[in-house]
């Protein structure tokens, strides 16, 4: 019960950014540069409260490896925020969120072992490959792609484990 609220927080505290950054679409090339090119002080105070939440959710959940991923992630998170996508550190810090995530996948699907987080692991890699490959291009697309395959396997996570 107490993981399904905090979960349930996390969710409401990710929709701002999500409903901050749909709204400021206006066909920019990535996430990046439309957190880059708005004000994104209410993406960052959302994301902090976000972070908390899933901290907790990750302590609750008793497994050290998540949490430390989770923790890599979210300062990956703060490091994509607070540096403008020209910046190489930027870069860094996105490599870094896309790894976590990839690690956090990798250590569930190990202890899972389930068809469901086989295939969303694998998604995951190919979607990495394509960010990739199409680093220069319009790739909005696909990192929202990779956020909703990784939504998806942390709820599958809550409800199957």
């Amino acid at each position: 019960m107490l993981l399904s609220l905090i979960l349930t927080c996390m969710v409401i505290c990710y929709s701002m950014p999500i409903f901050l950054i749909y709204s400021n679409f206006n066909e920019n090339l990535s996430i990046s540069s439309v957190i880059c090119t708005t004000n994104n002080n209410d993406i960052k105070f959302y994301m902090f409260m976000m972070g908390i939440f899933t901290i907790l959710y990750e302590i609750k959940r008793n497994n050290i490896f998540s949490l430390c991923y989770i923790i890599l992630l979210l300062i990956g998170i703060c490091g994509v925020l607070n540096y403008d996508e020209s910046n190489n550190l930027h870069i860094i810090f996105s490599l870094i969120v896309f790894l976590s995530i990839l690690a956090f996948m990798h250590n569930f699907n190990s202890i899972c072992n389930s068809h469901i987080t086989n295939l969303l692991y694998y998604i995951q890699i190919v979607i990495g490959l394509l960010l990739l490959v199409f680093y220069n291009f319009n790739i909005f697309y696909l990192e929202v792609l990779a956020l909703l395959n990784f939504a998806i396997f942390y709820f599958y996570l809550h409800f199957n484990l």
